[in-house]
């Protein structure tokens, strides 16, 4: 479709195929100012020298990191770092997403970034080699400049004309449209095919729009509303441009941006259209494909023809992997070929792992879980975590970016939670509290809104431990991920698999900032109690604790925990005892929190041999034991009971009730009463029992559990006058969820029953 006023220009799009697409035509549409989590980053903000200033191009802190990557942005455009990469390792929320950013705006405003997250390679659509190939290729620029015949100006004249519908007797279609187009210089009005009209109606052009025409293919494009018809408005949806100058009818020089990735897609599924901007407007929107290697290199030829005739110049971009240590062995294979690639863009890894398990092997232990080729291949940066008064800056740069006004002490607040929690959550809580504020009338946000948006936002601790398993806060405090899978239970991602995951838990744990959430809630629990129930704390044992750490969730063997400490019984002993000393500041803290007693919970005790349950369990159970009430005692604060429940491990129940340090030893369902008693000290125990009924009786009828609460506290009956060393009714277990609220109330009444009736 041309105008009918030209000749047609001949294509120079020199070969055959289908390869260089067009720029897409803009819709009259609302611009519209976007705020992204990393619109603030404008570079590396570093000095003439290359040192990195204190807070400069959106950046705060990571003066390191940011000088190294200076370093690196310079290898690049020396063109030295070729068959390379670079590796962002440090903690999550320490700016290695921001750091990449920067390193592409340093290298241009026009270079392509493309983010990507390990874990997006595995596709049901397409093959993870053929994901890493397309996000490389998106990653190549192409800067495409061409001379093309166009008709430009402002829109004077829309005039359609009309004929009776050959096809039928009913209705009129359009002929021809006739439009009148104005320069600085002058006018023209030009006679149009009917498909350049339907194009103009799809584009909500109208009389007053600034829009060009080619002449070879008929393509319309809207550049703006016509200054001449700009208000006295501050603020306008519309963008209006000046009246063209010069002809009309002119040639003109095109530029656009686009990438390989672009080249491919358009060249798999050609729609028609030999011109070397045209292509793109012919893309259909389908599934997913693979592009296969033989189109890519015929492309690659094409392409380099266009660079040798000047039509067009290659752009090496940046491909950002994130979370790089969940691709496979595979996958790290590949990538050694891709960065040998004579048209590879610069390449940035992003982890957040120290030694781990390669992905894909059964064996093959590495640093960032990356094989050790490929990292001999990198440079690696690390980033450290944010202080308290960086998150402040950072969190006032961000507030700035989005216009945003804080009242005494919120900043303070906000960097106080970023520094517990972390800096992405402090810069997430900025939007929502400033919604708070203006549904409060108020032009700033206050300690209040913050206080209302955290109440409504957790951060990932504090959703993590409320989610999870309760007795695995502990291991999460020391580092482990813990996720709670439906029909599953608890589960840990990433457990220990050998020695080398040991230094993946944190040094010191500091149980006042891992676990204050915890403390928070026993302190509002405590309160709203309001002295009518004692509140009781708990922990795991180290030695469960530690099970689950290694299993990775429950486990009906536990072989894999068995066999770590039988294989490794010194660095188990060394381990168990970090694990205690956080029980021990964790059960303190829950003491000071309001926690009126203590419970551990050895659950799965009763899956070690003698030998091995007075090996690798009771040392630490009396080590916990005996170091809270010490720490109490020596803090002046009030001695708590503390009760102990070794499921399973009644082989071990007198050397717990008389060296462990416990005031009460729980117990299982398996065990009979008498037996208990006589086992623990008989009537001179220094020790009470808890339990022990089966937890399952609580799904039969009525009649069977007063049955069977009466023949327990029968089995107890010379513990039951016996004070303070006497039986605290409980089952043998844990209730299962499907218990039925209405059968636990009348197991209370029984146990409040027949209690009474043999304490005499």
């Amino acid at each position: 479709m041309k105008a009918t006023t030209t000749s047609t220009a001949t294509s120079g799009a020199g070969p055959s195929a289908t390869v260089l697409p067009a720029t897409s035509s803009s819709s009259n549409a609302r611009s519209i100012s976007r705020i992204a989590p990393h619109s603030h980053i404008k570079g590396l903000g570093l000095d003439n020298e290359g040192f990195a200033l204190p807070a400069a191009s959106g950046f705060v802190g990571q003066t390191t990191a940011r000088e190294a990557c200076g370093v690196v942005v310079d290898l690049i455009k020396s063109k030295k770092f070729s068959g390379r990469a670079l590796l962002l390792a440090g903690a999550p929320g320490t700016g290695k997403t921001a750091l990449a950013l920067a390193i592409s705006q340093e290298l241009g405003a026009k270079v392509p970034f493309c983010p990507m997250v390990g874990s997006e390679v595995y596709s049901t659509e397409v093959k993870k080699t053929e994901v890493l190939a397309e996000v490389f290729r998106r990653a190549i620029g192409l800067r495409i400049k061409e001379t093309k015949e166009v008709y430009e100006g402002e829109l004077t004249e829309l005039t359609p004309s009309e004929t009776e519908n050959p096809l039928s007797g009913y209705g009129k279609t359009v002929s021809h449209v006739v439009i009148g187009l104005k320069t600085v210089k002058g006018t023209k009005q030009l006679r149009l095919d009917p498909g350049i009209y339907e194009a103009i109606l799809k584009e909500k052009i109208a009389v007053g729009d600034v829009v060009y025409i080619e002449a070879n293919t008929g393509a319309v494009k809207r550049v703006g509303r016509s200054d001449a018809y700009a208000s006295a408005y501050d603020l306008e949806s519309e963008t209006y441009v000046p009246l063209p100058k010069g002809d009309v009818h002119k040639r003109k020089e095109l530029v656009q941006d686009i990438t390989l990735g672009d080249l491919d897609a358009a060249n798999a599924r050609p729609q028609g259209g030999q011109d070397i901007m045209s292509v793109m407007s012919h893309l259909v929107k389908s599934q997913r494909t693979e592009v296969t290697d033989k189109l890519r290199r015929e492309v690659n030829k094409v392409v380099k023809g266009y660079v040798d005739q000047g039509v067009c110049e290659v752009v090496p971009g940046v491909v950002f992997i994130d979370e790089v240590h969940m691709l496979d062995i595979e996958c790290f294979t590949y990538l050694n070929i891709l960065l040998e690639s004579p048209m590879a863009p610069t390449v940035i890894f992003a982890t957040n792992r120290g030694t781990s398990a390669v992905r894909g092997t059964v064996d093959v232990v590495s640093p960032h879980g990356v094989p050790v080729d490929l990292l001999d291949r990198c440079l690696i940066v690390k980033t450290e975590s944010y202080t308290k008064d960086e998150v402040a800056a950072v969190v006032q740069v961000r507030a700035q970016a989005e216009s945003l006004s804080f009242g005494p002490g919120v900043l303070d607040k906000i960097a106080a939670e970023g520094e517990r929690g972390s800096l992405r959550y402090a810069l997430q809580l900025l939007a929502p509290a400033s919604i708070v504020s203006q549904l409060g009338g108020r032009n700033e946000i206050t300690l209040e809104d913050v206080g209302e948006v955290k109440e409504l936002f957790l951060n990932a601790k504090d959703s993590a431990g409320m989610m999870g398993d309760d007795i695995l806060v502990v291991p999460q405090a020391m580092g482990l991920v813990v996720e709670m899978l439906p029909a599953k239970g608890p589960h840990f991602p990433e457990p220990l698999e050998s020695l080398a995951d040991i230094s993946r838990l944190k040094e010191t744990v500091d149980v006042n900032v891992e676990l204050k959430y915890v403390f928070d809630a026993i302190t509002l629990t405590r309160k709203e109690l309001k002295g009518e129930v004692p509140l009781i704390g708990f922990t795991g044992a180290p030695w469960t604790l530690l099970a689950y750490m290694i299993e990775g969730g429950g486990s009906k063997t536990l072989t894999k925990a068995k066999t770590w400490l039988w294989d490794h019984p010194e660095e188990t002993k060394a381990l168990l005892k970090r694990i205690t000393d956080v029980c021990v500041d964790y059960l303190v803290g829950q003491v000071k929190a309001g926690a009126q007693a203590l419970q551990v919970f050895d659950s799965w005790a009763g899956e070690l041999s003698s030998h091995d349950f007075a090996t690798f369990s009771v040392p630490y159970l009396t080590a916990i034991s005996f170091g809270v009430k010490e720490r109490l005692q020596r803090e002046s604060i009030p001695v708590v009971p503390m009760i102990l429940f070794p499921k399973g491990a009644n082989h071990a129940l007198g050397t717990l009730a008389s060296v462990g340090g416990y005031d009460v030893i729980g117990l299982d369902w398996v065990i009979d009463p008498a037996d208990a008693i006589t086992t623990t000290g008989g009537e001179v125990r220094n020790v009470a029992l808890q339990g022990n009924i089966d937890p399952n009786i609580l799904y039969a009828g009525r009649e069977a559990i007063e049955r069977e609460v009466k023949l327990m506290a029968q089995g107890f009956k010379g513990s039951l006058a016996a004070k303070p060393k006497g039986w605290i009714a409980n089952l043998g277990h844990g209730i299962t969820p499907g218990v039925d609220p209405e059968s636990l109330k009348w197991f209370l009444q029984c146990v409040q029953k027949y209690s009474a009736a043999y304490s005499d």
